[in-house]
């Protein structure tokens, strides 16, 4: 089986004209404990205090310098991005990634930015786990399925936002979009889980942020931050699948709509 962790970074919403991104980390499920172990350690390196789900690599709060980063200092919170992305680059894993640019969207009244960005993922997704599954299918052997593993809409903890994402997710899978008029490998139920307990979802996260600011028209003032940002994603660039004909990741992995 493989394990599709999905976190977003952004708004997915109008309020703003910054970009929504909507990104998936997908690493089998013998692969999940040693990619979490290693993301433990670097934690255990890191922190001067005993290590607590506090303790989570949250991009916003790195570069912010908020929550458990609040005590250190620019340089060294630079240093752990640099580590834990060079750290990712060497995990058996892929990313997959939508970014909504909101400022080229013009008909907003009943554009659902969410529906539309989980559709781009949900084609991404099934097109990836038919590549993955071609070897495996070649030695007669059973087709392996992926579960998505989504960070908590709900600040609130009573469900609501998750319900209704369930709701939009199971629409896709069960009628198709465009591209993908029948679901195969992925499975139709989504797991909802708290970041700060699942190590994969924090670098969900991560990713998503890097890959934001990367196609974000507009770059950190601070020089070091975007120089920073930049060397992340040269890290994680590799780690989204070319098309197997055109062997381009544009499009295919990494989908920028409109």
């Amino acid at each position: 089986m493989f394990l599709v962790y999905i976190d977003e970074s952004g708004e997915n919403r109008f309020n703003d004209e910054e970009n929504y991104v909507l990104n998936g980390i997908i690493i089998n499920e013998t692969e999940w404990k040693s990619a979490h172990l290693k993301i433990l350690q670097l934690k255990n390196n890191f922190f001067s205090e005993a290590v607590t789900d506090k303790h989570e690599f949250h991009m916003e709060e790195i570069i912010n310098k908020k929550g458990a980063y609040k005590i250190y200092d620019l340089a060294t919170r630079m240093k752990l991005i640099k580590d834990l992305f060079d750290e990712i680059s060497n995990m058996n894993l892929w990313a997959v990634s939508v970014i909504l640019k909101k400022g080229k969207i013009r008909r907003r009244d009943d554009f659902d930015l969410q529906l539309w960005s989980y559709r781009y993922l949900h084609e991404r997704l099934c097109w990836y786990m038919k590549e993955l599954n071609k070897p495996i299918l070649e030695n007669n052997d059973c087709g392996q399925y992926a579960m998505m593993i989504i960070d908590s809409q709900d600040g609130a903890h009573d469900g609501t936002q998750d319900r209704i994402l369930r709701g939009k997710i199971r629409e896709n899978l069960i009628n198709g979009t465009l591209y993908i008029p029948q679901n195969e490998y992925i499975i139709e139920d989504p797991l909802f889980t708290y970041s700060n307990w699942r190590s994969i979802s924090q670098i969900s996260d991560c990713v998503a942020y890097v890959v934001n600011k990367h196609f974000q028209e507009r770059k950190h003032k601070k020089e070091e931050i975007k120089t920073t940002l930049e060397y992340a994603f040269d890290r994680i660039k590799d780690k989204y699948l070319r098309h197997p004909r055109f062997n381009t990741s544009s499009g295919y992995s990494l989908k920028i709509w409109p």
